[in-house]
């Protein structure tokens, strides 16, 4: 027991010193960095200084500079990469365009040379009106 009709085993915090101050704030004390009560340091302020953070070994200033140059390298691939993908999507959305306008004039029956005079018309009269 730990003074507070709780089992410390129940807890499963066996072999913890205990606060004397409840049970609920015995956890808060034990997993925060020190007991508010009696400044008793907790499990979290012990975890922090027995296991610091591992670091690897530092690059040297012409390693990072390096790695710098080979990431720029393969960002511009990649650019150049989604540029050209983008131009052949542009291509392929003028080729369907160009299909639709094809079918339609097939379906009119007209020669192209008339269906540009159409449009052309059809132009001058929206410039006109637009004035």
């Amino acid at each position: 027991m730990n003074g507070t009709g709780f089992p410390i085993a129940a807890a499963g915090l066996a072999g913890i010193a205990w606060c004397r101050h409840g049970f609920y704030v015995q956890l808060v004390c034990i997993f925060s960095r020190s007991c508010p009560y009696n400044g008793r340091k907790g499990l979290g302020a012990i975890r922090r200084k027995e296991n610091p953070m591992a670091r690897g070994q530092r690059k040297s200033i012409d390693e990072k500079i390096a790695a710098k140059k080979e990431l720029i390298e393969a960002l511009t691939t990649r650019m150049e990469s989604e540029k050209r993908e983008l131009e052949e999507l542009y291509q392929e959305k003028r080729k369907k365009e160009l299909e639709v306008v094809s079918d339609i004039i097939t379906e009119s029956g007209l020669e192209p040379e008339e269906v540009a005079e159409v449009l052309q018309q059809y132009l001058e009269r929206r410039g006109e009106a637009a004035s």
